[in-house]
């Protein structure tokens, strides 16, 4: 009995990863090309990585021997992040000290104008008392990485340069913390200056006087984008300031009331009623709903802040069958601002207002308004009972 004839290959099965480093080693990933073929592309690389590549053979059996490893190396492109951590300060009357860390993702090696290992330079023969900008761009053989985050340097002696880091996280609907990294050469702070404005065109400044680099700001509008920006303070005066940053407060509930501008008697037991919603600056968030609430009036109830278009006296035996309940219905904010009130008894005297609500809740509800639902048109029976058969002349 012979040998048994091997299986012809069926597909070819690559397989790449990263060259592990410091024994951290990433997972395969996999590509399975057909046998015919003896080349392929692998796509979606990093830049200027070294990868390790590997092929073997599959058939019906089973996967055959990998080969070994193949080392390739992507080629370059222009660095993708910019250089991080910039700082600059004032060394004297006429010159800037700059320092930086290099690009999160270079995609190449850093060169030009500055050696690629150093992170530090010396800007000379500037003007004195003047405010300079400064950016920093890492490049490689392929081009240019996006620029840093502007930086400004006043160059006068003893002046701080400027705050970097600066983050704004919003606590509630009227709180805002601030935090930073202290300027490059710190040992001269003595406080620091905030300057913030509101969407709405307010802007305010702050002084600290001491050098903490965390502060809450409170007072704020609700549902407000505020930027924020600081700058250091030494014996000499202040310096520039970092670039700001925005943050929007949370949202809280309305202080406004929606108005009332018209409501019907459709019938004897529907009102229809139509309103505007509460303004803009009075909304603080999203509105998401409305409550229209409505009781029947009696004398112990009528507010007198209640408006009508009519005269509509509050009947005898309305008084003694009602109770002072307040009935609600929830209409979504995203329709219309109107709305139907069914089940009503006919012939009777509601209190109605509207109230307009956020995610935190509901506010203040609307000015009451009364209206009379019409008459059913039933036959009333009415007993007439006689009292005097005397003429008086």
């Amino acid at each position: 009995m012979g040998e048994p004839v091997p299986k012809k290959m069926q597909l070819c099965q690559l397989q790449w990863r990263l060259r592990p480093i410091y024994g951290e080693s990433s997972a395969f990933k996999e590509k399975h090309v057909p046998a015919e073929l003896t080349n392929t592309v692998i796509t979606d690389l990093e830049p200027y990585q070294l990868y390790e590549i590997s092929v073997l053979a599959v058939n019906t059996i089973g996967r055959g021997v990998v080969t070994m490893p193949k080392e390739v190396q992507t080629g370059e492109l222009p660095p993708s992040t910019p250089a991080q951590k910039v700082q600059a300060r004032a060394l004297n009357r006429n010159s800037i000290l700059v320092r930086w860390d290099p690009p999160e993702k270079p995609n190449g090696l850093i060169t030009q104008e500055v050696r690629a290992d150093e992170l530090i330079a010396t800007l000379y023969n500037l003007e004195t008392e003047r405010t300079y900008y400064i950016h920093v761009q890492a490049r490689n053989s392929k081009g240019l990485s996006p620029m840093s985050q502007l930086l400004t340097v006043i160059t006068k002696h003893g002046i701080p340069g400027q705050p970097s880091g600066l983050t704004a996280k919003a606590l509630d609907s009227k709180r805002v913390q601030l935090s930073w990294e202290k300027p490059l050469h710190s040992f001269n702070i003595v406080g620091y200056s905030i300057r913030f404005n509101s969407s709405t065109g307010i802007g305010k400044e702050l002084t600290l006087t001491s050098p903490i680099e965390r502060h809450i700001i409170d007072g704020l509008e609700p549902n407000t984008l505020y930027s924020f920006r600081v700058a250091a303070q030494s014996a000499r005066g202040f310096g520039a300031y970092c670039e700001d940053v925005t943050v929007k407060t949370h949202q809280s509930v309305p202080t406004g009331a929606p108005k009332i501008i018209d409501m019907q008697a459709l019938s004897s037991k529907t009102l229809f009623l139509r309103w505007q919603p509460p303004t803009k600056e009075q909304q603080n968030g999203a509105l998401v709903s409305y409550a229209i609430r409505w009781r029947v009036v009696t004398k112990e109830n009528v507010s007198e802040e209640s408006s009508s278009e009519e005269d509509l006296a509050v009947e005898e035996n309305q008084t003694q069958r009602r109770e002072k309940k307040w009935e609600e219905l929830l209409r979504s904010a995203s329709e219309a601002t109107e709305a139907r009130i069914d089940g009503l008894d006919p012939f009777t005297i509601y209190e109605v207002s509207v109230a307009a609500g956020t995610e935190k809740g509901f506010g203040p509800a609307s000015e009451p308004v009364r209206k009379r639902t019409a008459e059913d048109g039933e036959l009333r029976c009415f007993r007439v009972r006689c009292l005097c058969l005397c003429v008086h002349v």
